[in-house]
């Protein structure tokens, strides 16, 4: 993800981009919950339905393998965390992901009151970002960037399987 981008724009690119980030998302969004729903899965909005949803959807990203960074020293390039995490995704799962932020943004902002979209504090590295706001402590969700972790989280490490249920389990102790 290209923090830069987001902390580059100003107070009304930012605006515009979460507005428009929104309105697109909600309409694009409903095709993918469609085929979801063929599938056989339930999603109604609820945090209870991120967790299977993006389950499924681990299995729809296609990966794209990286070469190491020979400038990086020797200790990294031999340590298996850093050879796991050597992809990124297609641009077609790009795309997913960015479904998939708006819906994990939005079951937590349709179950919680207390909870609104907004963007990221200019003091944090989630500057302008789209947000979810309202969580104890001050606490922003960047959505996109929480649910890009997580799958890339999820696709270098298969034997933790519980690592989506345990971040939306980690939000919603987050919430007032």
């Amino acid at each position: 993800m290209d923090l830069q981008y987001f902390q580059n724009l100003n107070p009304s690119e930012a605006r515009q981009l979460l507005e428009e980030y929104l309105e697109l998302q909600s309409a694009n969004i409903i095709p993918l919950l469609e085929t979801y729903r063929l599938a056989g899965g339930r999603c109604g909005y609820t945090t209870d339905s991120v967790t299977p949803f993006f389950t499924w959807l681990v299995d729809q990203l296609t990966v794209v393998r990286k070469a190491p960074d020979s400038s990086l020293p020797g200790w990294i390039l031999d340590c298996p965390t850093y050879s796991r995490f050597l992809f990124h995704f297609d641009d077609p799962s790009n795309v997913l992901i960015l479904r998939a932020s708006y819906y994990l943004g939005e079951s937590f902002v349709s179950e919680f009151s207390g909870l609104s979209w907004g963007l990221g504090n200019q003091e944090t590295v989630e500057a302008n970002m789209p947000v979810v706001v309202g969580f104890r402590h001050g606490l922003e969700m960047a959505t996109l960037l929480v649910t890009e972790n997580l799958f890339l989280r999820t696709l270098a490490d298969p034997e933790n399987p519980n690592g989506i249920e345990t971040a939306v389990n980690s939000w919603r102790l987050s919430v007032p």
